[in-house]
């Protein structure tokens, strides 16, 4: 891990500008990009030869919201304070080959679970349209400009409970065919259901999976 540009200055406490700020950012980030980078070249060097799923969870801090947190010096900032800020993850990571940018909150109700559109990537990533967006459709952008293929997951079982009607739903408007549906739209490389145990203890009918999946 790179030296902290900042080593005496503490999240919510003021004493550096926004550009310091916004620097202190990066290299925050970039520890989690050091860290999977670290991940990668060891498997790599072990002989691995497949795919690197980075999971990245929600839609993270957008940038437009960490402008408005780095003006009132990071406070409070969870999301940013776990390092969950894709786009800046993303653009970091040293390397990229056979890199999927991983999204666990597929058909997570946010962004009303809408489908990615081509003419998404015309959109740069500072356009605040895309704060409507949901966590797939974001991630899957951020991807795009960063020449990654794209893949995910639902939020799993009781993840959190509130959607746990939602996720048992087996009709169009549920789960299972909302997170099909982005997964389809948004060109997804790989789409795994969270839990597959899920499938075969009555939960929900693996043939409903299979039907609309095409398996």
């Amino acid at each position: 891990m790179t030296a902290n540009p900042f080593p005496r200055w503490k999240p919510g406490t003021a004493g550096l500008t926004q550009s310091q700020i916004d620097q202190w950012v990066s290299w925050y980030i970039g520890g989690l990009d050091n860290v999977t980078n670290w991940q990668m070249q060891t498997l790599s060097r072990l002989g691995f030869t497949g795919y690197y799923e980075t999971v990245t969870p929600g839609s993270g801090t957008r940038p437009d919201v960490l402008t408005q947190t780095e003006q009132q010096n990071l406070s409070n900032d969870g999301t940013t304070g776990v390092g969950a800020v894709w786009d800046r993850y993303y653009a970091q990571l040293p390397g990229k080959t056979n890199v999927i940018a991983y999204i666990s909150s597929v058909a997570d109700q946010s962004g009303g679970n809408d489908s990615c559109q081509p003419a998404d990537t015309t959109l740069p990533l500072t356009d605040d349209t895309m704060d409507a967006w949901s966590a797939t459709r974001w991630i899957t952008r951020i991807a795009a400009a960063d020449h990654l293929l794209v893949g995910g997951e639902n939020p799993g079982r009781g993840m959190p409970a509130s959607l746990s009607s939602f996720e048992t739903n087996t009709s169009s408007a549920g789960m299972m065919a909302s997170a099909v549906r982005q997964a389809r739209s948004c060109h997804f490389a790989v789409f795994y259901w969270a839990h597959d145990i899920d499938l075969w203890d009555g939960i929900l009918p693996f043939t409903l999976y299979a039907t609309m999946t095409g398996g």
